[in-house]
């Protein structure tokens, strides 16, 4: 799995996940760490990456503008979200709404 550890979380993060096996960067090591949110969703869409970040009010609007964003809450822990499925722009048959 490809992830993308967003600037609001700290660099070691990304540093433990790769312990653990995980194919994980950090957005200041890829230089986007002072770019706005939807360039970093874009970026990740582009790279196959999840986005792993504690931002919820830019992914409560992708939610709402596209409704292919999944949440992992766990308490103690920062909020998750990914784009499903990666690459995906703008809505589909998935989650079209019913006619």
């Amino acid at each position: 799995m490809k992830l993308l550890v967003d600037q609001n979380l700290p660099r070691r993060l990304s540093a433990l996940l790769q312990v653990e096996g995980h194919d994980a960067l950090h957005t200041e090591q890829e230089g986007v760490a002072t770019a706005a949110d939807p360039l970093i969703l874009s970026w990740c869409c582009m790279r196959a990456r999840l986005l792993v970040t504690a931002s919820l009010p830019p992914i409560e609007r992708v939610v709402l503008e596209r409704g292919n964003a999944l949440f992992s809450l766990t308490p103690g822990r920062p909020i998750r979200a990914e784009l499903l499925p990666l690459g995906l722009i703008g809505p589909t048959a998935d989650n079209a709404e019913p006619e």
